[in-house]
């Protein structure tokens, strides 16, 4: 990992990124935290094709991680793969029912595809899990409030 950042530091980033995977895959310590930092590192940078690659290379390796799939969900939305990110922020909803961050985030993928209802739903139960956020309130409220 730290012969992966080295590399990184001096702009070698094809070495930097074998040097990182292999940490990833020998099983240093917080590997998928460092796979959604390498993506977002990637993104930083502007290289949102590398991004997204890590991204997808990190949810086939981790599966079941939340943080990875989230933030994945995210990143793609903000590139405008809305149909990915929605499916990628359902199965952070899955695996992290009581994130309000994952509901939010797939409401905005909701939204960004015309199904407005599907967001305000999940708008809606982040809103319940985060009663004290007033983005979420305020985003709840211009969709016309909470779902019954």
């Amino acid at each position: 990992y730290n012969l992966g950042l080295l590399h990184r530091n001096q702009g070698r980033l094809e070495e930097s990124d074998r040097e990182i995977w292999r940490a990833i895959e020998l099983g240093v310590g917080d590997r998928e935290m460092m796979v959604v930092r390498m993506a977002l590192d990637f993104r930083q940078r502007g290289d949102f094709d590398r991004a997204r690659e890590v991204f997808a290379r990190g949810r086939a390796m981790f599966p079941n991680n939340e943080k990875i799939w989230l933030n994945s969900g995210v990143f793609l939305g903000e590139r405008g793969f809305y149909a990915e990110s929605k499916k990628c922020l359902l199965r952070a909803v899955q695996l992290a029912p009581n994130n309000p961050n994952a509901h939010a985030n797939l409401a905005a993928a909701h939204i960004s595809l015309g199904e407005i209802e599907e967001g305000r739903r999940a708008l809606t139960r982040a809103a319940e899990l985060a009663p004290g956020n007033t983005k979420i309130r305020d985003d709840l409220a211009s969709l016309g409030g909470p779902l019954k």
